[in-house]
């Protein structure tokens, strides 16, 4: 009878310490993970930088994130210009939807009449 307790004793030690090494585990991923997600966080804000590394007052730090921005949306209206379909010439565009068919009608009908040289 003294040496089931003695077993039983052992067992419950050894499971409780497999607990406690669990608890300890799963303490440290929750606090790795809670980490990472710091770090994810601070990896994906925008960097502002507003000027050189001098001290600024308050107007002077409005004032540099006004100009930010005003360069900022120069730049954004820039890159949109370039992605758009670049046009031919702005008289075309002006062009009455009627005198556009009457063109295209007469091309055809020139590459029609250009007869084909034979070898």
């Amino acid at each position: 009878m003294h040496m089931r307790l003695m077993r039983r004793a052992s067992r419950v030690k050894r499971h409780l310490q497999k607990f406690a090494n669990a608890v300890l585990q799963q303490d440290q991923v929750q606090f790795l993970t809670t980490m990472n997600n710091e770090a994810k966080v601070r990896r994906s804000t925008k960097l502002l930088v507003l000027e050189t590394a001098k001290v600024m007052s308050y107007e002077d730090l409005e004032e540099a994130r006004a100009k930010g921005a005003e360069k900022e949306a120069v730049r954004e209206a820039k890159s949109k210009a370039k992605r758009d379909r670049k046009r031919k010439s702005v008289a075309l565009e002006a062009e009455s939807p009627n005198t556009k068919v009457a063109r295209m009608l007469e091309s055809k009908r020139q590459c029609q009449r250009v007869p084909r040289q034979r070898k």
